[in-house]
Protein backbone atom coordinates (compact mmCIF):
# COMPACT_ATOMS: atom_id res chain seq x y z
CA UNK A 1 0.00 0.00 0.00
CA UNK A 2 1.20 3.48 -0.64
CA UNK A 3 1.32 6.45 0.80
CA UNK A 4 -1.51 7.84 -0.69
CA UNK A 5 -3.47 5.23 -0.28
CA UNK A 6 -2.97 5.13 3.09
CA UNK A 7 -4.14 8.84 3.29
CA UNK A 8 -6.55 8.03 1.54
CA UNK A 9 -7.65 4.78 3.78
CA UNK A 10 -7.56 6.91 6.90
CA UNK A 11 -9.73 9.67 5.54
CA UNK A 12 -12.19 7.02 4.62
CA UNK A 13 -12.45 6.03 8.06
CA UNK A 14 -12.50 9.57 9.33
CA UNK A 15 -9.38 10.19 10.73
CA UNK A 16 -6.13 11.11 9.85
CA UNK A 17 -2.53 9.07 9.99
CA UNK A 18 -1.77 10.69 13.42
CA UNK A 19 -5.18 9.80 14.63
CA UNK A 20 -3.77 6.45 16.22
CA UNK A 21 -1.59 7.94 18.35
CA UNK A 22 -4.00 10.34 19.97
CA UNK A 23 -6.28 7.29 21.15
CA UNK A 24 -3.22 5.17 22.49
CA UNK A 25 -4.95 3.54 25.54
CA UNK A 26 -2.40 4.09 27.98
CA UNK A 27 -2.09 1.71 31.48
CA UNK A 28 -3.46 2.71 34.58
CA UNK A 29 0.28 3.22 35.93
CA UNK A 30 1.80 5.38 33.36
CA UNK A 31 -1.19 7.81 33.96
CA UNK A 32 -0.34 7.59 37.50
CA UNK A 33 3.01 8.43 36.80
CA UNK A 34 1.84 11.34 34.57
CA UNK A 35 -0.09 12.69 36.89
CA UNK A 36 2.30 12.39 39.61
CA UNK A 37 4.94 14.18 37.11
CA UNK A 38 2.27 17.08 36.19
CA UNK A 39 2.44 17.54 40.23
CA UNK A 40 5.94 18.00 40.55
CA UNK A 41 5.61 20.23 37.79
CA UNK A 42 2.76 22.28 39.36
CA UNK A 43 4.92 22.49 42.40
CA UNK A 44 8.65 23.49 40.99
CA UNK A 45 7.01 26.34 38.90
CA UNK A 46 5.62 27.69 41.97
CA UNK A 47 8.03 30.60 42.10
CA UNK A 48 9.84 31.26 45.79
CA UNK A 49 10.88 34.60 45.87
CA UNK A 50 7.39 36.41 45.72
CA UNK A 51 5.94 34.09 48.75
CA UNK A 52 9.45 35.18 50.69
CA UNK A 53 8.51 38.94 49.50
CA UNK A 54 4.97 38.40 51.28
CA UNK A 55 6.26 37.05 54.28
CA UNK A 56 8.91 39.98 54.72
CA UNK A 57 5.70 42.42 54.37
CA UNK A 58 3.63 40.67 56.87
CA UNK A 59 6.56 40.50 59.05
CA UNK A 60 6.54 44.48 58.23
CA UNK A 61 2.24 45.55 58.93
CA UNK A 62 2.21 42.80 62.10
CA UNK A 63 2.75 45.85 64.20
CA UNK A 64 0.46 48.29 62.51
CA UNK A 65 -2.32 45.90 62.45
CA UNK A 66 -1.30 44.70 66.28
CA UNK A 67 -1.71 48.73 67.19
CA UNK A 68 -4.76 49.12 65.29
CA UNK A 69 -6.35 46.22 67.19
CA UNK A 70 -5.12 47.33 70.38
CA UNK A 71 -6.74 50.97 69.51
CA UNK A 72 -9.81 50.01 68.09
CA UNK A 73 -10.93 47.30 69.93
CA UNK A 74 -9.76 48.71 73.74
CA UNK A 75 -13.03 50.11 74.14
CA UNK A 76 -14.99 47.42 73.43
CA UNK A 77 -12.70 44.95 75.57
CA UNK A 78 -13.14 47.21 78.52
CA UNK A 79 -16.89 46.80 78.07
CA UNK A 80 -16.94 43.61 77.70
CA UNK A 81 -14.93 42.88 80.68
CA UNK A 82 -17.22 45.17 83.17
CA UNK A 83 -19.84 42.91 81.31
CA UNK A 84 -17.94 39.56 81.90
CA UNK A 85 -15.42 39.40 84.55
CA UNK A 86 -14.37 36.32 84.00
CA UNK A 87 -10.81 35.89 82.38
CA UNK A 88 -9.76 33.53 79.49
CA UNK A 89 -6.65 31.41 80.32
Amino acid sequence: MSAPSKHREAARKGGNEWSHYLEKKYPRKSRATEFLFLILFIVLMIPISPLLLLWFIGKIIEPVIELYNDVVWASFNTLHNKINPYKEN
